[in-house]
């Protein structure tokens, strides 16, 4: 009754945008901008922008991992240090030929105690991954799923007000820093919110049981009509990650890439004595890269470019893209991609629908580069 519009993501049935004023005609179908969904997609990113918004990220893929060897293992799992206990971090495993197998966002909730957070379609590819790695002496127990198999996304500058209205504990930077992870109860449901956000705002994800879902759902929506509580889609969360260049497992990095391709060599700890990957690793830093991931301003407004256009220079096809937005809330068109390393050059050009367009490349996010607002 809220006017969702379904897709699925690895079998999860999730709401790609929300037809509010009831504009969906799906027998209009173009690569042209103006279709009905683009103007629902801006009118989430913006309300997300100025206020807050809330997305049930069904089907986020979890894995708990315990017991006295669960640092041990993932330590050597992950090529990232480790967070300590009440943090989260972002980081990746490696094929031992030092390519990017996945990412996760681990939680520490315990010296002992850890939970994954990792792509939906990366699910089953995942665990068996990590179940392969697992250590021969029973230290370890890896668990696919978790007891809170659902997850809620609160975000928007307005984020801390609400939530504050649903729950006793102290939202505070100080309190509650970001990237940390804290056990609390929202509208009388047990929940663990983690204060990390991929969409660049200020914002918690809220895990929490299925059961509890609707109930805590609807309470966040009652409080949430004085904020202008907005729910936004998946197709509102890639265009506002794009705008802050964060990539995509699948999308922007995969088996294909090393880390220092894509731009996640900051993530590579070689303070590490061990990891998945770490003599190829050490070999790829002494050597040039094969690729650079480039972070694209195109000169557009009526289309968007399409993963696997080619990034032109001088007429010759020097990369292609990997991502694509029309930048709600910036007003621009922004892309990712890569290009052949060594490239660095100021006449570049992205190919859409068969036209050259202008491009500017850049070397940090296009939206709030500092990540002053996520970590408000």
């Amino acid at each position: 009754k809220k006017g969702a519009v379904f897709g699925q993501i690895g079998g999860w049935e999730r709401a790609f945008w929300f037809d509010v004023e009831g504009i969906n005609d799906p027998d209009r179908l173009s690569f042209r901008n103006g279709e009905p969904w683009q103007a629902g997609v801006r009118r989430e990113c913006e309300a997300v922008r100025d206020g807050v918004g809330i997305m049930d990220h069904c089907g986020f893929t979890k894995y708990s991992v315990t017991g006295p060897g669960a640092s041990a293992y993932l330590d050597r799992t992950f090529c990232t240090r480790l967070p300590e206990v009440g943090s989260v971090r972002l980081s990746y495993m490696l094929t031992p030929k030092g390519r990017i197998w996945s990412e996760a966002t681990i939680a520490r909730l315990d010296s002992d105690r850890f939970l994954l957070c990792g792509p939906t379609l990366a699910d089953l590819r995942d665990y068996d991954w990590l179940h392969d790695l697992l250590p021969d002496n029973e230290s370890v127990q890896l668990t696919h799923g978790h007891r809170y198999d659902a997850t809620l996304l609160l975000m928007g500058p307005k984020s801390r007000k609400l939530l504050s209205r649903l729950t006793n504990v102290d939202l505070s930077s100080e309190a509650m820093p970001w990237m940390s992870v804290s056990d609390i109860v929202v509208a009388g449901e047990s929940c663990m919110a983690m204060r990390v956000s991929y969409v660049g705002e200020l914002g918690w994800e809220l895990h929490l049981e299925s059961t509890s879902l609707s109930q805590v759902y609807a309470e966040v929506c009652r409080v949430g009509d004085a904020y202008g509580l907005t729910d936004f889609g998946s197709w509102s969360l890639n265009a506002m990650r794009v705008e802050k260049a964060y990539h995509g497992w699948g999308a922007d990095f995969g088996t294909e890439y090393t880390m220092y391709d894509a731009g996640l060599e900051k993530f590579i700890d070689f303070t590490k004595s061990d990891f998945v990957g770490r003599e190829a690793v050490l070999q790829q830093r002494a050597d040039p890269a094969d690729w650079e991931f480039v972070k694209l301003m195109i000169d557009i407004d009526d289309a968007e470019p399409l993963p696997g256009d080619p990034i032109m220079s001088e007429r010759e096809c020097i990369g292609y893209i990997t991502s694509a937005s029309a930048g709600y809330r910036i007003n621009q068109c922004v892309a990712l991609g890569y290009i052949k390393a060594g490239r660095h050059l100021s006449n570049l050009e992205v190919e859409i629908l068969g036209q050259p367009r202008p491009a500017l490349q850049r070397d940090s996010a296009f939206y709030d580069p500092e990540s002053r607002l996520c970590r408000g």
